[in-house]
Order: C-alpha cells, then sequence, then structure tokens
C-alpha cells in the first residue's frame, strides 16, 4: 500500500495548498499577532477565530531529530532507518514543525 497521505480539514487546507505550490505557511492571529501551528480554529492566547497565513521566509534550525529504525508504516519499510526531525522557525514565532 502507498504512505498515508494527509486529508486536509478546514483549519490546514491553506497549510497543505501552500506545500503543494513549494511553500511554507504558518497560522497568524490577527488580532494578538501569535503564531500557531498545527493550525487551529481558535487562538490559544486571544481565543479569536480571525487569522492570517504568513509565509516562512527567515532561516529556520533544527531543534531536535531522531532516527526511526522500526517503520511506523509499512509503506516506509524499506526506507528504514529514515530520519524525523522538528524544524524551529525564529521568524514565526518560534514555531515548530515536523519533518
Amino acid at each position: 500500500s502507498g504512505t498515508p497521505l494527509p486529508e486536509p480539514g478546514a483549519e490546514d487546507r491553506e497549510f497543505w495548498r501552500a506545500c503543494a505550490e513549494r511553500r511554507l505557511v504558518f497560522q497568524r492571529c490577527a488580532d494578538c499577532g501569535r503564531f500557531r501551528h498545527p493550525p487551529q480554529p481558535v487562538c490559544r492566547a486571544c481565543q479569536s477565530t480571525v487569522c492570517a497565513w504568513v509565509e516562512a521566509h527567515g532561516p529556520a534550525r533544527v531543534y531536535s531529530y531522531a532516527w526511526v529504525h522500526h517503520a511506523m508504516h509499512e509503506s516506509v519499510a524499506a526506507h528504514v532507518p529514515y530520519l524525523v526531525v522538528v524544524v524551529e522557525f525564529p521568524d514565526c514565532g518560534g514555531v515548530r514543525l515536523v519533518s
């Protein structure tokens, strides 16, 4: 079977659309300015439901990483070991992305 792909929902549809365009965007609260990821319908800081999507431009840094030696899905079994990395984006409020 193939690798399972995400099924975009109302909150993250814009994120995945930008990824398909080879762009990386993060949600930012339009009221308090706080970045959030993964995308959510409500800001944890101010409870606003209004957001904007901001493209990540600045440098990112590896926050953490791990080598995976046991496949979590049969579709990636031929690729072990593989690397999972957490990337932090300081220019986007410190948002962290697992990749």
